[in-house]
């Protein structure tokens, strides 16, 4: 039960995190969404197929979207890195 509370209050903070994404804040932001996501991850990994817990298929969906969503920012970062780059050499 204090799993699902921990992990239900996560996915909450995460859905309030999504404003700085949509308004294009800085990259700072999108450090703190990837850490974040590689934290909750790997804490369900250890709190629920690490004790023995089954895993339902809406969680492995879950987890597969997460590693998607870390994938996406860092190629966002990348991006915007490189046209920052390239803004200040011309």
């Amino acid at each position: 039960m204090n799993v699902t509370i921990f992990f239900l209050i996560a996915g909450a903070a995460q859905l309030f995190w999504v404003i700085p994404v949509l308004k294009r804040w800085r990259n700072l932001w999108y450090y703190v969404g990837i850490g974040g996501t590689v934290i909750l991850i790997a804490l369900f990994v250890i709190a629920v197929p690490g004790r023995g817990l089954l895993v339902s298929e809406l969680e492995v969906t879950i987890e597969l979207i997460q590693i998607v969503f870390i994938i996406c920012s860092i190629i966002i970062v990348k991006d915007r890195t490189r046209k920052l780059h390239k803004k200040k050499s011309r």
